[in-house]
């Protein structure tokens, strides 16, 4: 799995607030980061503990993964999971 560089978590957390329409007091106040925490991991100047990337998926209805990881790396499949062959990654 390849994760997102830190600019990028920021960009992803960005996302997902304005989509969700909330301001980042909301999210900050949520978090118990403030509104200027919340600007720093958009910035990518501040990292996301692992309480705060937990309650954040949570709050926003998505897998933390969404938070942190790349979604081009390739799915590795084992034998009987969605009919793939074992050991061959998706797509291929």
């Amino acid at each position: 799995m390849a994760f997102l560089t830190e600019q990028e978590v920021g960009e992803q957390v960005q996302r997902l607030r304005k989509a969700a329409g909330e301001t980042q007091t909301a999210v900050g106040d949520m978090l118990g980061i403030g509104q200027s925490g919340v600007s720093k991991v958009e910035r990518g100047e501040r990292s996301l503990t692992g309480r705060e990337l937990a309650v954040l998926a949570g709050h926003f209805g998505v897998p933390a993964s969404v938070l942190v990881a790349r979604d081009d790396a390739p799915v590795l499949l084992r034998a009987g999971d969605a009919g793939g062959e074992g050991g061959e990654a998706a797509g291929e």
